[in-house]
């Protein structure tokens, strides 16, 4: 039995249950005893080890009683080779040198003082769904119908672009730093964005970036500013709840994206204290460092989705046009005929919510779905389907419309089959578990073990291959890590706690398909909050 009524205590890791896992272990190796080769880095960051230091066993403030925003492993990530030391980058280890450091290794000592504080950074990096760069970008990813352009100037704005929505972004507190270079395949760094203080931005998954202040002494600011360019007409709102977090909404009130809890982390694994301030549509960032072992750690994660209580999701006008030709021609037109022909047809959408909300408004409202999609093409628009944590439609979550997001709605593309059950895959020396459509990290050997894993069952995957899955599952996943009481379904790539049983049988939610997934796995999976 998993209890529900006790809340989380601080220093718990959060487990994630449900989310189409990718667990990357940064067990940047494969089984014990077997050879590991190295992977070729990018320059100009060859000789970054995966660390040796211990992570914070929380990453909520002292006295929250809700589940840790992001989950840091308990011990750093690890060689899984037996008697071999930590792996790097590169073969070699970096050496020592008396000569003042060039600008590489400059960038280089900030990507080490991640390493140091959120070795989770290191492990995400690895294998990035990076594309080549957009227009004035250094970095750019790609994920589930979403993209991420990282600037190479330091005064420009991190972009993050979706379906349904406008494209949400966010300036960095680091106007006056060097120009931004990829430290790895998956970190911008920018050097000397204040005293002793750089800036590392690092896209995430499926339309999701850290942004990062990496502090190393005491002369370094305590304030940081990101102002953020939300959708016109929008708000941002405070979440109700003990931790702290904020939700970014488009003019009607639909949440469109999400920044989490502040996180702050020192050289030795201590929990920094840090708040935010919203001064207009700027978050300031406050980060207590005085006292601490440096380098420190703090961040906000933005991330494109549902993190609030009512959202929407759009449809290209030529899929609602084509959706609505193909349930039309079921025959005969029952509502069991019409759900079954409705999950088939909606998984051929680009955007996995899309999916999911389309298949359930075939199986719930049958022919009031079919009304809908004929009504939004003989008016000319798209069909909106509202929702609300755990992907909740009734009647009243069908209109059409001529919004503007029908131009970036999902869209009529080829079927996407995920698998049901789990898989655990090898990719660039990394290890994953794939749940949902996602792969989750996996943090070091003990995890591993500790989950019953066989390392005979661990396949090989390109690193091409890996990018089709993201870090957050696909809707509707149940899933909690490994040592946490608390169970969370996925729902607008957010995770929402499921606070009790009355709750989960409510919502008929099945035990059965509840995902038990490594400590440390659901870092990426950003937390909503409790579930309405």
């Amino acid at each position: 039995m998993r209890p529900f009524g006790q809340r989380p205590a601080i220093a718990t890791p959060v487990i994630a249950g449900f989310c189409t896992v990718a667990i990357v272990a940064t067990l940047v190796a494969g089984p014990a005893g077997s050879a590991t080769t190295q992977a070729t880095p990018p320059a100009p960051c060859p000789t970054v080890a995966t660390g040796t230091s211990e992570s914070s066993p929380s990453t909520t403030s002292p006295g929250s009683t809700e589940p840790a925003e992001t989950t840091e492993a308990t011990t750093a990530p690890t060689d899984t080779s037996g008697e071999s030391p930590a792996p790097t980058e590169t073969s070699n280890p970096p050496t020592a040198s008396t000569a003042a450091p060039t600008q590489a290794a400059a960038r280089c000592e900030t990507l080490e003082a991640l390493q140091e504080a959120m070795p989770s950074v290191i492990a995400g990096s690895l294998n990035p769904p990076t594309v080549a760069p957009g227009p004035g970008a250094v970095l750019t990813t790609e994920g589930d119908d979403t993209k991420v352009d990282v600037p190479t100037n330091p005064a420009a704005e991190v972009t993050l672009n979706g379906s349904s929505a406008p494209p949400v972004a966010v300036g960095l507190p680091a106007e006056s730093a060097t120009m931004g270079v990829a430290a790895n395949p998956g970190v911008a760094v920018y050097r000397q964005a204040a005293p002793q203080t750089s800036v590392a931005v690092q896209p995430v998954g499926q339309g999701a970036v850290r942004l990062m202040q990496v502090i190393t002494g005491p002369k370094a600011p305590t304030t940081y500013r990101f102002p953020l360019r939300i959708p016109p007409g929008g708000s941002i709102r405070r979440v109700p709840g003990e931790v702290e977090r904020y939700a970014i909404l488009d003019a009607n009130g639909d949440g469109v994206a999400s920044i989490s809890a502040p996180w702050g982390n020192d050289h030795d694994g201590q929990w920094v204290d840090t708040h935010y301030r919203l001064e207009g549509q700027t978050l300031v960032q406050v980060v207590d460092h005085a006292g601490h072992s440096y380098p420190v750690v703090a961040d906000p994660l933005l991330s494109l989705g549902c993190g609030w209580f009512h959202c929407s999701v759009y449809l290209t006008r030529f899929a609602t046009a084509r959706l609505g030709s193909i349930l039309r021609a079921v025959s005969p037109a029952t509502e069991v005929a019409i759900g079954l022909a409705a999950g088939a047809a909606c998984a051929t959408l680009s955007a996995g919510t899309a999916q999911v909300l389309c298949t359930k408004a075939g199986e719930v409202l049958g022919q009031l779905l079919v009304n809908a999609l004929v009504r939004a093409t003989n008016q000319g628009g798209c069909l909106r389907i509202r929702f609300g944590p755990p992907l909740l439609v009734t009647a009243s979550s069908l209109s059409a419309t001529n919004s503007p997001y029908c131009s970036d709605g999902a869209r009529f593309g080829e079927r996407r089959t995920l698998s049901s059950g789990e898989r655990l895959v090898i990719s660039n020396h990394a290890t994953y578990l794939l749940v949902g459509g996602a792969k989750l990290w996996i943090p070091n050997r003990d995890e591993f073990l500790a989950q019953g894993y066989d390392w005979s069952n661990v396949a090989k995957l390109s690193r091409q291959a890996l990018h089709r899955f993201g870090d957050v599952p696909i809707d509707g996943t149940l899933i909690k890590e490994r040592s946490d009481p608390h169970t969370f379904v996925i729902s607008g790539r957010h995770r929402w706690w499921v606070q009790d049983r009355e709750q989960f049988t409510k919502n008929r939610f099945d035990w059965k398909r509840v995902h038990i997934v490594a400590n440390g796995s659901l870092v990426s999976c950003p937390y909503a909050g409790p579930l309405p």
